[in-house]
């Protein structure tokens, strides 16, 4: 939106768009609700004749309340005296209900349906431990009822039996531990067996899909991760994502009792609740690695360890009344430190401030669509997958921009490189001509082109010994004459720290006196030497390869040994080493011998075996 220039035009346009998604999914949840199913009691009758076998309905009336009480169907009685009305579930954690750290109760309600069709209804995971009767008979129970070890709650499909006359009376027995907070809506659905049933498997499916698309995305983003590791978005990215998909399962826990039906009750609520804290923790530190410089070590020290309160919060399930009222408040802090970076960005107009922006706004907006839908029969569970899908979006536009700009600073690093190679090109020295060898340098480009993609550093590193080793080559004039060894082991080491860069697998040893010998030499021998043995020793090998450069020095000479553990030669090839080529174009192992038994009266030395390497040598007299 760079294009629009008046600034309220385009703040206008980004308010709207999280506007527009809180209504969508107001609307759309107001859409999904579920139809009202009256309740009955003892004595008046309300029979939902209206009743459709198409939809699904929630429970609308008064139940009744036996507190800390387990009273068999037949023995509450028409109106005992110490119950009370409840509306929903969640509403037995009260004083009345609490033995020792659990709430236990008796809940029971009555229901009036067409007898025509079989009813199923679909229990929260709101109670840890309950049994079910339906008209009398026990039809649901959870396995660890009365038990130490409570598993974490989940829905569940209740199928009733058959009433004649279509009266239900449901008996709840109820206990779930103090701390309990309730790990979805409350709300019991009520419809035909095939409607819940298929309410269920939609469910089920909807959070399998779900999980899957987030895994994907994490994992593509760990992909992309290898292309691109100086990007700190990524793993930063990766991190929310995976907070925010552990908050998804835990909170819509029909995917993880699906699959892990025997999770402890407290290690999943420690886990849930674990998850919020470490979404504002990543939230944090994904815009500190948008925006490192607005980041003041006081403030932000201050917000993250604020956050150890809703933790000790969770690890002791909830047992200080005045942390938990804490936590509200330490979880708004990560958010107005959000917005207020987000402002100061925005005042210098950084890149990409608009766009994270955009993304924060839309995951408030999403947060404050479940928070109004959470009154209502049947909340949503999905925020957060918006907020995810929205992060993901902006991520990748905000990562695609910096692609190319890195593709950009490819083109500048290739066209610098290409005008050291014009330079070469021009030079009149047609000997260093030869020697610069075109595939060489392309080879040598194309690992740098890359390296401006994967890793800059590396790239910068592998120009500057390119330059070191065009400068050292122009600087020949005169392949007569000597030049130290401290010049020509400077050639060799740009060489190879450009060899190390093309070819990782192959490592370069050197094993020098601990004085390095004061003698000339003459130019080009070592590195010609060095990549002949990479070229058609170490390359032609499948194990990894090693170069290795040694020095020995005695009283009146020095001898210089280059040595690989490659493929080898036999005599045959080690004879046409020392043949003179077709075209002189190239410093290889001829003329280095040549040159070297024209200024010493001895050349090189070869020594190979086949499959286990060659070893060449030569002594130069101080």
């Amino acid at each position: 939106m760079k294009h629009i220039k008046s600034p309220v035009l385009r703040y206008l346009i980004y308010s709207l768009l999280p506007i527009s998604l809180f209504f969508g999914l107001y609307i759309a949840n107001i859409i999904l609700q579920p139809k009202v199913l009256k309740l009955s009691t003892v004595t008046e009758s309300n029979k939902n004749e209206d009743f459709n076998p198409s939809k699904y309905y929630y429970l609308s009336g008064d139940m009744e309340c036996i507190p800390h009480r387990i009273l068999a169907p037949k023995l509450i009685g028409d109106n005992p005296s110490e119950s009370f009305t409840i509306k929903s579930l969640s509403e037995i954690r009260q004083r009345d209900c609490l033995i020792g750290n659990d709430y236990v109760a008796t809940v029971r309600f009555f229901i009036e349906l067409p007898a025509q069709y079989e009813y199923a209804m679909l229990f929260p995971g709101e109670l840890c431990e309950y049994i079910i009767y339906s008209n009398r008979t026990t039809t649901k129970y959870s396995t660890t009822f009365k038990s130490d070890n409570p598993v974490y709650p989940s829905p569940a499909v209740i199928n009733l039996p058959k009433s004649d006359d279509g009266r239900y009376e449901i008996v709840i027995y109820a206990i779930t531990p103090e701390s309990s907070s309730g790990s979805t809506k409350d709300t019991i659905l009520f419809g035909t067996k095939d409607r819940i049933e298929g309410i269920r498997n939609l469910g089920l499916n909807t959070s399998i899909v779900i999980f899957s698309s987030m895994s994907i995305t994490i994992l593509f983003c760990l992909i992309q991760l290898l292309a691109m590791r100086k990007e700190r978005l990524l793993p930063s990215f990766i991190f929310l994502a995976l907070a925010l998909m552990t908050r998804t399962v835990f909170v819509d826990d029909v995917i993880i009792m699906n699959y892990i039906p025997h999770l402890q009750y407290q290690l999943g609520t420690v886990i849930k609740s674990l998850t919020i804290p470490l979404i504002l923790l990543a939230l944090l530190y994904h815009e500190y690695c948008m925006f490192p410089k607005y980041f003041d070590k006081v403030p932000s020290f201050v917000v993250c360890f604020a956050q150890l309160i809703p933790l000790l919060n969770s690890l002791t399930l909830r047992a200080f009344p005045f942390i938990d009222k804490l936590t509200y408040f330490v979880y708004a802090l990560p958010l107005i430190y959000c917005v207020i970076i987000l402002l100061k960005a925005n005042q210098d107009n950084l890149p990409d401030n608009e766009l994270f922006g955009l993304g924060i706004s839309q995951v408030v907006a999403a947060c404050a669509a479940e928070l109004v839908c959470s009154f209502m029969a049947m909340g949503t569970r999905y925020t957060f997958i918006y907020a995810f899908l929205t992060f993901a979006i902006v991520e990748m536009v905000v990562l695609a921009r910096r692609y190319a700009k890195q593709k950009d600073s490819e083109i500048y690093y290739t066209e610098e490189l290409n005008k050291t190679l014009e330079a070469m090109q021009a030079s009149e020295n047609a000997f260093l001509n030869a020697q610069m060898k075109p595939h060489f340098l392309y080879n040598t480009l194309n690992t740098i082109a890359d390296l401006c993609v994967t890793d800059p550093e590396k790239a910068k590193n592998l120009i500057s010994s390119l330059k070191d080793y065009c400068r050292l080559i122009l600087s020949i004039d005169n392949m007569d004459k000597t030049v130290p060894l401290q010049r020509e082991m400077e050639l060799a080491t740009a060489y190879t720290n450009i060899e190390k860069e093309r070819f990782p697998s192959i490592n370069f040893y050197t094993d020098f006196p601990i004085r390095m010998p004061k003698v000339n030499m003459p130019p080009l021998t070592l590195q010609p030497l060095i990549e002949n043995a990479i070229k058609h020793g170490v390359r032609k090998n499948d194990k990894p390869g090693v170069v290795t450069l040694r020095i020995r020095e005695s009283f009146d000479s020095v001898t210089f040994y280059v040595s690989d553990n490659g493929v080898g030669m036999d005599e045959e090839t080690m004879g046409r080493l020392f043949e003179q080529p077709k075209e002189n174009k190239s410093i290889g192992v001829y003329n280095i011998d040549k040159r070297l038994k024209n200024l010493y009266n001895s050349g090189l030395e070869v020594e190979s075996t086949i499959n286990l390497g060659t070893c060449i040598s030569f002594t130069v007299p101080k």
